[in-house]
């Protein structure tokens, strides 16, 4: 039921976590109106691409420079999904994640991480579990944090 109110308000909207890897699990959630068309920003490069209509069944699309195009077809709630390393990069103190995303998008950091840099005001910041969630509103976004060393072998 949330999503179908967040579809009503927003064409589209995203969720990115991230892992201790630097690996990003990306999904977007979409509404298609039957026989149009639908471009898709992309967030990232992404590997294991799936697309699917809400009822689970895969659609057809291209990829063309970051976009995601999805041909006329039934209509309905769609869930695009896929990972990428090309969010993240490691530096010497901290690891930097860096999203240009034309959709209210959920960043969840990875368990333990401390968050060290913001470039704007998130919608929210809050805690679930071990993890931080910052809800970004559409835009580009530098956010940097830090990983615990890892503990030694018992």
């Amino acid at each position: 039921m949330l999503l179908l109110l967040l579809l009503a308000s927003h064409p589209a909207n995203a969720t990115v976590v991230i892992y201790q890897s630097g690996y990003a699990h990306v999904s977007i959630y979409a509404s298609i109106p039957p026989g149009q068309q639908l471009n898709l920003s992309l967030l990232g490069v992404p590997e294991d691409l799936e697309v699917e209509l809400q009822n689970g069944s895969s659609l057809s699309y291209r990829l063309s420079d970051g976009e995601l195009l999805i041909p006329p077809g039934p209509g309905g709630f769609i869930r695009v999904e896929y990972y990428t390393m090309s969010l993240v990069s490691k530096g010497p103190l901290a690891w930097y994640v860096n999203l240009t995303t034309p959709y209210p998008t959920d960043l969840w950091l990875p368990e333990n991480a401390t968050l060290v840099y913001v470039s704007g005001i998130p919608r929210e910041i809050s805690a679930e579990g071990y993890s931080l969630l910052l809800e970004l509103g559409p835009g580009s976004w530098e956010v940097s944090y830090v990983l615990p060393p890892p503990s030694p072998p018992p």
